[in-house]
């Protein structure tokens, strides 16, 4: 998902300092977390090993993406075609 305007904002937080980037990462990686949370408990139980292979990964300051290891995530997700 992209957000419009986040490296605006970003850019513009950097300048409260480094205790602002610390919020912002920990709200940042709380959100990631979240979504994470909310795609394991979406999962069919018979579903296990798709759920398991759901995590948040950081992928740089205040970034993080939510990915799924199982190869057939995109097809349960969006369907097959």
């Amino acid at each position: 998902m992209a957000v419009k305007g986040l490296k605006n904002v970003l850019s513009n937080l950097k300048k409260f300092g480094s205790e602002a980037a610390v919020e912002i990462d920990i709200s940042t990686m709380a959100t990631a977390r979240a979504i994470e949370r909310s795609a394991k408990e979406n999962v069919t139980k018979d579903l296990n090993y798709l759920g398991n292979s759901i995590h948040s990964v950081p992928i740089g300051d205040s970034h993080y993406k939510v990915v799924v290891g199982a190869d057939y995530g995109a097809y349960v997700e969006f369907g097959t075609g």
